[in-house]
C-alpha cells in the first residue's frame, strides 16, 4: 500500500495549495490501484500507535511549508523506515530549512535530514535552477529525462540544491550540471528513500513527473532494479500473449536465471528457475489485472508489464 502524506507546516505565502492529485495520477500511471491520503498529524498517529503495519511506501508531498517537518513527523518517519517503509519526500526549501540555520531545523529534523534522507545543504536555489534532469550515471533514474522547473508560489522559487552522503547517490541535477545535484536515493537493505529538493507541483513536464512517481513505485517494489536498453540480454526478449489468458510464452530468455511475476503490490505471483531459451508460464489462475514480469541473472534485469484477461 501505498499512502500519499501532505506535509504538516503552513505554506509558505500564506495561501492553501493541493498538489495531492499529482502524486494519484503518478501511482495510476504506475497501474496501482493500493493508495491512498492522509495528513502528516494522521501519519503521525498511526505509526506510533502501530496503526500503519499495511503501509509500505509513504510519499512525502511537503510542497513549500514551514516547518518542512516537525519532530513528531520525523520521529514517526525514522520508525517508519527502521522497520522496512520506504520513503519518497518532495518539496522545494526542505534543505534550506531544517539545515541553514535560518529555519526550522531542530536536532530530531536534522538528524532525519542527514542520516536517513542521506543528504547536505549546498545552498537555496534561484529561478536560476529552472530545468531539472536525471543524472544519466544512475542506472535506475537516468533515462527519464528532463523538464523545466517552474514557479508555483506567486515569486517564490527556491530549488534546493543538495549533496549525497553516507552511501546515497545523485539522481537528478538541475542544468545538466553535475555539481547542482537536485535529487538523491539511497538504499541499505532495509529501507529505500529517495528525496527532490523541489515539489513535483514544479516538475513542468507531466510526462516526467508520472514518470519520476512511477519509477520510484517500481523500485520501491523491486520492480525494476536497472535501466539498460542496449544491454544485449533485453534486445530479443519476446513475451506474449499480451493480454494473457492461460500461458504466457518467453522467449530468447536463455541469459537469464530466474523469472519472476509480481502484482501490483509488489508480490511474487509466479516463481520459476529458466532453464530453456523458451519458457510457457502457467498464469490461468491469476486473477485479471496488471501483472510484471522481471527476468534476473543476478546482475542485470529485464522487466515487462503485462495484462492477465
Amino acid at each position: 500500500l501505498f499512502v500519499v502524506v501532505d506535509g504538516s507546516g503552513a505554506w509558505g505565502d500564506g495561501k492553501s495549495y493541493d498538489w495531492t492529485s499529482l502524486y494519484m495520477d503518478g501511482l495510476a500511471y504506475a497501474s496501482n490501484t493500493t493508495y491512498d491520503s492522509t495528513s502528516a498529524e494522521v501519519m503521525v498517529k498511526a505509526i506510533t500507535s502501530g496503526q500503519f503495519s499495511g503501509v509500505n511506501n509513504i510519499y512525502m508531498n511537503v510542497g513549500w511549508t514551514f516547518p518542512s517537518f516537525s519532530d513528531a513527523d520525523a520521529n514517526a518517519l525514522m520508525t517508519f523506515m527502521d522497520n522496512g517503509g520506504n520513503v519518497m519526500v518532495c518539496g522545494q526549501d526542505i534543505a534550506w530549512d531544517i539545515m541553514s540555520g535560518s529555519g526550522y531545523g531542530t536536532s530530531v529534523t536534522q538528524n532525519l535530514f542527514t542520516n536517513y534522507f542521506h543528504a547536505s545543504y549546498v545552498s537555496d536555489g534561484s529561478t536560476a535552477n529552472n530545468l531539472i534532469n536525471a543524472d544519466v550515471s544512475d542506472v535506475i533514474f537516468g533515462d527519464l529525462g528532463s523538464s523545466a522547473v517552474i514557479d508555483t508560489y506567486n515569486g517564490n522559487m527556491y530549488p534546493d540544491q543538495i549533496s549525497p552522503v553516507k552511501g546515497a547517490s545523485s539522481i537528478f541535477q538541475y542544468n545538466n550540471s553535475a555539481s547542482k545535484i537536485s535529487g538523491v536515493r539511497y538504499t541499505n537493505g532495509t529501507y529505500k528513500l529517495l528525496y527532490i529538493g523541489i515539489g513535483m507541483e514544479q516538475v513542468s513536464d507531466v510526462a516526467v513527473r508520472k514518470s519520476i512517481i512511477k519509477r520510484a513505485h517500481d523500485w520501491f517494489y523491486g520492480i525494476v532494479n536497472s535501466v539498460n536498453e542496449n544491454n544485449p540480454l533485453f534486445t530479443n526478449v519476446d513475451i506474449y500473449p499480451v493480454p494473457a489468458n492461460n500461458v504466457l510464452t518467453v522467449k530468447n530468455v536463455s541469459g537469464f536465471k530466474t523469472l519472476i511475476i509480481l502484482n501490483v503490490l509488489g508480490e511474487t505471483v509466479v516463481y520459476q528457475n529458466i532453464t530453456a531459451n523458451t519458457m510457457q508460464v502457467d498464469v490461468q489462475k491469476l486473477p485479471a489485472g496488471t501483472y510484471f514480469v522481471k527476468l534476473s541473472n543476478g546482475q542485470s534485469f529485464f522487466t515487462s508489464k503485462i495484462i492477465k484477461q
